[in-house]
């Protein structure tokens, strides 16, 4: 048995980018001006949707699981296609100066994000 989960992985990514493309279509309606860029760590509405997304990544892929080992790895899939999916979208929209900064601290926000999703369907 492997610990890789490719389709906990593409969840995690598709989770991801469902919430940046929404926070870049609704950008100026919801989130900021602007002066802002798209980016979801400049907003705090927008840390919610990204955190909310990941959070039902983390809570479907929960629910798929028997065990509590098999939830905490998926939980690390999903998590890892999430962040793998903000680095790659980091990188295509010009990655600035304070790049390592907003990666880590955007890892933290989706890994917070989908392991509560995965606790919360151990109740299930």
């Amino acid at each position: 048995m492997t610990s890789l989960r490719w389709q906990s992985v593409l969840m995690g990514a598709v989770a991801f980018l469902a919430a940046h493309g929404l926070e870049r279509l609704m950008w100026l309606q919801w989130f900021a001006d602007q002066s802002m860029v798209a980016w979801f760590t400049n907003s705090g509405r927008a840390v919610l949707v990204t955190v909310g997304f990941m959070f039902v990544a983390g809570l479907l892929s929960g629910l798929r699981t028997r065990d509590r080992r098999e939830r905490m790895l998926g939980a690390a899939n999903v998590a890892g296609g999430g962040i793998l999916a903000l680095v790659v979208a980091l990188m295509l929209s010009g990655a600035g100066t304070i790049f390592p900064l907003v990666i880590i601290i955007g890892a933290m926000l989706i890994i917070a994000g989908t392991y509560a999703g995965a606790f919360i369907a151990q109740r299930f």
